[in-house]
C-alpha cells in the first residue's frame, strides 16, 4: 500500500510563476491539519505547456494510497485540489537518468519573456526498454527563470534532444547513470568531423 516514488501534482496556474511564488500544502480528507510541501530544488516545480505546472510531492508526505487534498496558494489565487494517489507500476528511479542543463543568451542572461523549450523523443519506433514500449510523443520541458532544466529519460534509450533556440539537435544514447549533463552528451566536432 505504500507508493514507491514521489507523486507529481499537475495543475494549471497563472503563467510565469516560479517556485517561490507558490505554496503547496497537503492532507488526507480525514485529517484536520495540512502539511507544507517543501521545495528541494528547481526540479520540484516545473512549468509545462498550457500554463500547467508539475509540482513534485515527496513520498513521505503521501504514505498510503488514496485521496489527498492539496491547497495551492499563488499570489493571485488559492486552489483546493483533490487527487487520488495510485500505485505506481512504471519506471522507477533506477530505470531513469536525469538529464540536466542550462541555457543563456549570448549576454549571459535568461530572457524573462521567452519559454525556452527542451524537447526529447525517440529516434525510431517501435522501441522497447525492458518490458516498456516507448511512445513516440515528444517530451517537452521549459527552462526556468535561471535557464535551468531537467528531464528524466529511460536509461539505454536512443533519443533526439532539441533546443531550437540554441540551434541544437543531437542523437544520443542515454547512459547508465543517475544524472548526466546534456552538454556532456553533445558530440565533439573537429574540422567538420564528428567525434563520438
Amino acid at each position: 500500500m505504500i507508493i514507491n516514488q514521489d507523486y507529481t501534482l499537475v495543475t494549471q496556474l497563472d503563467p510565469g510563476l516560479i517556485a517561490t511564488d507558490v505554496s503547496v500544502k497537503v492532507k488526507t480528507p480525514s485529517s484536520a491539519v495540512f502539511v507544507l510541501v517543501p521545495y528541494v530544488d528547481v526540479a520540484d516545480f516545473v512549468a509545462a505547456e498550457g500554463n500547467y505546472y508539475n509540482i513534485k510531492v515527496p513520498r513521505d508526505l503521501l504514505a498510503e494510497l488514496g485521496t489527498y487534498i492539496f491547497l495551492v496558494t499563488t499570489p493571485l489565487a488559492v486552489n483546493t485540489i483533490e487527487k487520488e494517489c495510485l500505485p505506481y507500476y512504471g519506471s522507477t528511479e533506477a530505470d531513469l537518468c536525469i538529464v540536466y542543463g542550462n541555457v543563456k543568451d549570448i549576454g549571459g542572461n535568461m530572457p524573462a519573456y521567452s519559454n525556452i523549450a527542451v524537447v526529447v523523443y525517440p529516434v525510431k519506433l517501435p522501441t522497447t526498454n525492458n518490458t516498456t514500449f516507448t511512445l513516440g510523443h515528444r517530451l517537452t520541458v521549459y527552462a526556468d527563470y535561471k535557464g535551468d532544466f531537467t528531464l528524466p529519460v529511460l536509461i539505454g534509450a536512443t533519443v533526439v534532444f532539441e533546443i531550437k533556440d540554441a540551434g541544437m539537435r543531437i542523437h544520443v544514447k542515454i547512459p547508465d547513470l543517475p544524472t548526466v549533463s546534456l552538454v556532456s552528451l553533445v558530440p565533439i566536432i573537429l574540422a567538420g568531423v564528428t567525434v563520438t
